[in-house]
């Protein structure tokens, strides 16, 4: 009776697997390839029956978006596969995230062989133990947070995976997650925003951000006064979070990349959590080794694309809010929105300089 029932229920679970696969099929016609990876990767059914079918997710922030934005488009697809309506459910899965582990290539940075503490990561949602750490060689931009960002079609899906990165380090399919886009367009408030909100919410232990040139001047000055290795390596080693701005600067940078590969590699293996920023996409840049290359590969790109109308439009009002006298109406914000398009950061210097013109003038 046992075998019989193992029997039926292993059927069962092939049956659904089968139908997820032809889910995702049908959805991929309505759906973009990098929304599908993003969001429906991880997604499996766990039971079903006519009426009702339980669809299980890696976390709650990801049950939250997709049950808000695909609930609709997957009923529609598996009534077209079943062939009668069906209602939808999520639930978090319950199970051990599985730890990939990579090793360093071409050579062991013995520096990194230390015991790590792993403290925080045995569950997803749980809040690291004792104060977090920032190691920055530039201070954060208070302004930088997710509250302070204006989501639009340009960059929702960048905005929600650096959202699921913050909120679950290391627990999520983003990783690494690279953010790539044109000047101005926001990269820098987002991968801030997820140091902000890592440091506010205690979800790791310790937040590293760099640009890719202080990295490189840190290293070349590593490399300038002989150092011990251990001193270049030892702020990266025990970092839960790596926040790198700015990739492309490390082109034709042969030796700091070799470096920045063996750091990547090393918190990869440890499924330490890194988020790399690029004007453009990474395989565009001429002067990164293949092996970086490749690395990034495993990971999520996301880009920024120019905000539409609206999205510029909104973007001035959330700017115009700190303007307590409140100098500009809404007529001009909306002229100015219709004529700098190029990206958010002349957008809104636009507005500083009408805002500034207009105080002194009391126009």
């Amino acid at each position: 009776m046992q075998l019989e029932q193992a029997l039926a229920k292993a059927n069962e679970n092939t049956n659904e697997n089968s139908l997820w696969s032809r889910c995702l099929e049908g959805l991929r016609t309505k759906i973009s390839d990098s929304a599908l990876s993003t969001w429906f990767s991880a997604l499996e059914i766990l039971d079903s029956n006519p009426e009702e079918m339980v669809i299980g997710v890696p976390n709650g922030f990801v049950l939250e978006y997709v049950s808000h934005h695909y609930r609709n488009v997957i009923e529609i697809t598996m009534q077209g596969l079943l062939h009668h309506p069906v209602h939808i459910t999520f639930t978090v899965l319950s199970r051990t995230p599985h730890l990939e582990v990579f090793q360093a290539e071409n050579r062991t940075i013995e520096n990194f062989n230390d015991p790590m503490s792993h403290a925080g990561q045995d569950g997803a949602w749980s809040k690291s133990r004792g104060p977090v750490r920032i190691e920055v060689t530039v201070p954060l931009n208070v302004n930088y947070t997710f509250e302070n960002f204006v989501i639009g079609d340009c960059n929702q899906l960048a905005h929600a995976a650096c959202m699921a990165v913050a909120e679950a380090p290391s627990h999520n399919n983003f990783n690494p997650l690279i953010l790539y886009g044109g000047t101005g367009m926001g990269k820098t408030h987002l991968v801030q925003a997820i140091a902000h909100f890592c440091i506010e919410n205690e979800t790791v232990r310790k937040v590293v951000y760099r640009t890719s040139e202080e990295f490189t001047r840190e290293y070349i000055e590593f490399v300038q006064k002989n150092k011990d290795s251990r001193t270049f390596y030892q702020v990266y080693k025990d970092a839960d979070i790596l926040l790198i701005d700015d990739i492309q600067f490390l082109a034709g940078k042969q030796s700091t990349q070799e470096e920045f590969f063996n750091i990547f590699s090393i918190l990869q293996s440890l499924n330490k959590q890194i988020v790399i920023t690029s004007d453009r996409p990474p395989s565009e840049i001429k002067g990164l080794h293949t092996r970086l290359l490749s690395r990034f590969d495993t990971g999520l790109l996301a880009d920024l694309q120019p905000p539409n109308l609206e999205t510029r439009l909104a973007i001035l009002q959330k700017k115009s809010e700190g303007d307590g006298e409140g100098f500009i109406n809404g007529d001009v914000l909306t002229y100015v929105a219709g004529q700098v398009t190029s990206n958010i950061r002349e957008l809104e210097g636009t507005l500083i300089k009408l805002s500034a013109y207009a105080s002194f003038t009391h126009m």
